[in-house]
């Protein structure tokens, strides 16, 4: 379960906001993914094959953006 971090305000750096040894999370994207498969993508490479969670890429509103500039016509390419 993931637990907000305590934050440095005293650090001098973004970086040392957050205590990296201490608060160590998996990223949501890998929770599905067990140890043994990363270990294959990683001596197998190409060769190995991993199904992610489908996550949307864009917003809504990107969407509706993208829609007004297929009628306007300036992406004449998109679908």
């Amino acid at each position: 379960m993931f637990e907000e971090p305590k934050v440095n305000l005293n650090s001098r750096c973004y970086i040392d906001l957050i205590d990296w040894q201490q608060n160590i999370y998996e990223p949501p994207i890998l929770k599905n993914i067990s140890d043994e498969q990363l270990q294959d993508l990683i001596e197998n490479g190409e060769d190995a094959v991993l199904e992610f969670m489908r996550l949307p890429c864009h917003t809504r509103s990107s969407s509706k953006c993208m829609r007004k500039e297929k009628k306007r016509g300036i992406h004449k390419n998109l679908n």
